[in-house]
């Protein structure tokens, strides 16, 4: 009964640590869902966002802090809390990054986390992201076409200090751009 009621705690913070709604946005329309991991090791650190910039333009963002427990949890809402509150500053996704990178290196424990962060510009059409170690985004062009941007990962956040590239793409109207974790690719049985 321990157990359960410190599993079921883990995962109320977790979820709480989350968005609860996907705000709506005035230039785009997004969507999330969220599917914990199967098994015991439902609590980890994976976490989105959707950040409103200056001048019509959008923060997405997606991060996997690496492993599952409540400290990996925890981890996801100190990242989480500091990609918004850095956002704000319109640095460029690079940037960006090398500043969150700072923030996670000055952990006092040994959580690694990838990251996706992108910013979709409505005025032009275009969208300009960076990676920290995260698996490219998957573009849906209105043909149904799909396409996986050339994104140099970079290594994940609180590796090491280095500089995050960016790449930059036009999104077309009428296209989807969709973000996932690795937990998407990988399965017990094989690599990713």
């Amino acid at each position: 009964r321990l157990y359960d009621a410190e599993h079921d705690r883990a995962q109320q913070l977790q979820r709480g640590l989350l968005p609860q709604i996907v705000p709506p946005l005035p230039a785009l329309t997004a969507a999330a869902r969220y599917q914990p991991a199967s098994g015991q090791a439902e609590v980890g650190g994976d976490w989105y966002d959707t950040i409103p910039l200056s001048a019509g333009r959008i923060a997405l963002v997606i991060g996997d802090v690496m492993g599952h427990g409540l400290s990996e949890a925890i981890t996801m809402g100190r990242l989480r809390a500091s990609v918004a509150t850095i956002a704000g500053m319109d640095y460029p996704p690079n940037e960006l990054l090398a500043h969150i990178n700072d923030v996670a290196s000055g952990f006092e424990d040994d959580r690694y986390a990838t990251c996706l962060y992108a910013i979709y510009d409505s005025t032009t059409g275009t969208c300009s992201m960076a990676s920290a170690g995260h698996p490219p985004p998957a573009v849906v062009y209105p043909d149904g076409s799909v396409w996986y941007p050339n994104i140099s990962p970079g290594l994940p956040l609180g590796v090491a200090q280095q500089p995050y590239e960016n790449t930059d793409f036009e999104l077309p109207d009428g296209s989807m751009l969709i973000f996932y974790t690795d937990g998407l690719l990988e399965s017990r049985d094989g690599d990713m």
